[in-house]
C-alpha cells in the first residue's frame, strides 16, 4: 500500500472516490467530480477491464468537464476498449488541433491508427490471432505511455 509520509493511502482514496461514484450511480443522483476525481474513477475501471462503467464514467466525466482534454483522452481508450475505434481517432484527432504537442495524445492517436489497421485486416486473420494483436499491442502502448508520464514527472 502507498502511503506518504503523513500516512496517507492513495489506494483508500481511489476506493473512496469510485465508492461515492457507484452511489451515486445506484441512487441515481448527480454528484460533482472534480477532473483529477473523474481520472482515478475511469483509470480504476480500465485497469479492473470494465468498459461498461469506464465509459458510463467517461460520458459524465464529458458532460461535466467538456474541455478537460485528460479526460477526452480516456473516453478515446475506453471507446477503443468498446470497439469503437473510428470515433475515438475522430476524438483525437479533435484534441490535436487543441493540443498539438501533447506526448499522451500523439501516442494514443498511434494505438487507435495501429488498431484501425488491424479491424481492416482481421476479415484474414483468425479471430485468437487478432485477439493476441491486440492485447500485446494495448500492454505496450500502456507501457510506453507510462513511461512518457514518469519521464516527464522526473524532469520536472
Amino acid at each position: 500500500m502507498e502511503e506518504d509520509r503523513f500516512g496517507f493511502s492513495f489506494e483508500e482514496e481511489i476506493k473512496q472516490t469510485v465508492q461515492k461514484f457507484e452511489r451515486m450511480k445506484k441512487n441515481n443522483e448527480r454528484c460533482f467530480f472534480d477532473v483529477i476525481e473523474f481520472e482515478t474513477i475511469i483509470d480504476y475501471y480500465i485497469e479492473s477491464n470494465n468498459s461498461a462503467k469506464a465509459f458510463e464514467a467517461a460520458a459524465l466525466a464529458s458532460e461535466q468537464h467538456p474541455h478537460s482534454v485528460s479526460i477526452q483522452l480516456r473516453k478515446a481508450k475506453v471507446l477503443l476498449d468498446k470497439g469503437r475505434a473510428v470515433e475515438a481517432l475522430r476524438l483525437l484527432k479533435k484534441l490535436e488541433s487543441i493540443e498539438p504537442g501533447n506526448h499522451e495524445l500523439l501516442l494514443q492517436k498511434g494505438l487507435h491508427t495501429v488498431f484501425l489497421e488491424i479491424f481492416r485486416v482481421q476479415r484474414r486473420c483468425s479471430t485468437r490471432l487478432l485477439h493476441l494483436i491486440q492485447m500485446i499491442l494495448k500492454m505496450f502502448f500502456s507501457r510506453l505511455l507510462l513511461f512518457c508520464r514518469t519521464s516527464i514527472i522526473m524532469s520536472r
